[in-house]
């Protein structure tokens, strides 16, 4: 039993730079650092290019960090941009590059997080060995309420469902969905181009994470389990992997080729591998009372929420 997230300020996470500002030599794209308070990435990138009069395709950025929360990462903007603040979000210019931030390119985070009502705290100790390694998870933050549903409508192209699914989320997006709809009832897939990239990506993302995290269970030593995707090489796992991964795509009733998506070929998803456990560096804890002060570092694409858990669950 324990409670994350009562305030933003209980989660704060800091993204690690994999470059330096020395590198930043001038460019078309400017760096930014961009601060913002309860408010999940992409949101927050929609409201500066709205600030900006630009498209939000033109806003790099190298990771989803957390809604409920206070976060540092950093974006890029394709063309000049001056130091914007409004609201809760805070962008400051960094420098210039001849590249754009994309996905993937950091070196992991920095988080500090208050867990509330800790009453296991003995137990969470335990578990605390060196070097601290736990299951590499995938934080239920990725999947949201169905994110990963919407994933596997959009692979096995099933578009209309996939529609259905996006409308009982909550957002902006809804309402160009609706639009489109109003006046193309039957143009699922036009319906569905009005959606931003990143986010129909995200969703296949989300589909390829809940299978990952079934696979996590099947190995007990550090080693790489697949994505998987249409690239996706069974040969290159143990068979324990391999019959696992057939089990689970014959009962999902899905195949490589899946990930594959003709009619949206922005989402095809050649997969990848994600190592089946991490360690987690720099860790710390301080009590005062009931509450923990957690203060640790992960590489990129871990989850802080998934160390909590592995701490102050019932695992």
């Amino acid at each position: 039993m324990y409670t994350i997230k009562q305030t933003p300020e209980d989660f704060k996470v800091t993204e690690l730079a994999c470059w330096s500002k020395d590198e930043l030599k001038g460019g078309e794209y400017t760096y930014c650092l961009m601060e913002k308070r309860n408010l999940g990435t992409l949101e927050a990138i929609s409201q500066i290019a709205s600030q900006l009069k630009i498209q939000s395709k033109n806003i790099g950025f190298a990771g989803n960090k957390d809604k409920k929360a206070v976060t540092s990462q950093y974006i890029s903007v394709k063309g000049d941009v001056t130091d914007l603040s409004f609201g809760d979000i805070t962008v400051t210019v960094i420098g210039k590059s001849d590249m754009p931030i994309h996905l993937g390119y950091l070196e992991g985070n920095a988080f500090e997080i208050v867990v509330r009502d800790v009453l296991q705290i003995e137990e969470a100790k335990k578990k605390m060995k060196t070097p601290f390694v736990i299951p590499n998870l995938f934080g239920q933050q990725r999947f949201s309420t169905n994110n990963a549903s919407v994933g596997k409508a959009l692979i096995t192209g099933d578009f209309k469902e996939a529609v259905r699914l996006v409308l009982e989320q909550k957002g902006h997006v809804q309402d160009a969905l609706q639009d489109h709809l109003h006046s193309s009832p039957t143009d699922v897939v036009g319906a569905l181009r009005r959606v931003p990239g990143k986010l129909l990506m995200l969703y296949v993302h989300a589909y390829q994470s809940l299978l990952f995290n079934e696979l996590v269970g099947v190995v007990e030593k550090d080693g790489e389990l697949p994505l998987i995707g249409f690239g996706t090489e069974l040969d290159e796992f143990s068979p324990a992997i391999e019959k696992a991964v057939e089990a689970i795509m014959d009962r999902e009733g899905i195949t490589f080729r899946n990930f594959v998506v003709r009619a949206l070929p922005e989402i095809s998803s050649e997969g990848t591998t994600r190592k089946a456990f991490v360690e987690i560096a720099d860790f710390t804890m301080e009590m005062v009372d009931e509450d923990a002060l957690l203060k640790f570092t992960l590489p990129k694409n871990s989850y802080a929420t998934v160390v909590v858990e592995y701490l102050f669950g019932e695992n």
